[in-house]
């Protein structure tokens, strides 16, 4: 792999945050590389708070999920000082976090995977699977054992 400059990490803000968030930012630290936390927010559900708070704003849902990607980000041992919260809202989000990729100039991705299978990942869909066909760049899966195991280590 040449040069790691900068690493485009996918936050869904599941069970596998933490986890991808920490492999991440260790392979950030050991490469030297700015971290970039991008999250997509799918603006149906949006859609569906307006009903309820009508002078909800768009701007403020996306401020509020960085912020709790910060939040989570705090909980980190340690966080490389180089970092940066992107939230975006709609699209596809395999595509959306290869567009990412490309725009920010990333030369890796960090991504948690679910780790569907059968007809539950038919019906549903991959995003991991998405991007690892899509991705101009390397990518790295955390799969969700490693998620798992994270969490016996924090009990």
């Amino acid at each position: 792999m040449s040069k790691v400059e900068r690493i485009l990490v996918a936050v869904d803000l599941g069970e596998t945050t933490e986890a991808t968030c920490a492999t991440a930012a260790e392979l950030a630290r050991s490469y030297g590389a700015e971290l970039i936390f991008f999250h997509v927010y799918d603006v149906a559900g949006f859609e569906e708070l307006q009903r309820e708070a009508p002078s909800l704003y768009l701007d403020q849902v996306l401020e509020n999920l960085r912020m709790q990607i910060r939040s989570r980000l705090a909980q980190l041992e340690e966080l490389p000082h180089r970092f940066r919260v992107e939230v975006v809202p709609d699209g596809p989000v395999a595509q959306a976090v290869v567009d990412a990729a490309e725009r920010f100039g990333a030369d890796l991705i960090v991504m948690g995977t679910h780790g569907r299978t059968g007809l539950q990942r038919v019906l549903l869909g991959s995003v991991a699977e998405g991007v690892l066909r899509r991705s101009p760049v390397p990518v790295v899966v955390v799969p969700p054992r490693a998620a798992r195991a994270a969490r016996a280590e924090a009990v």
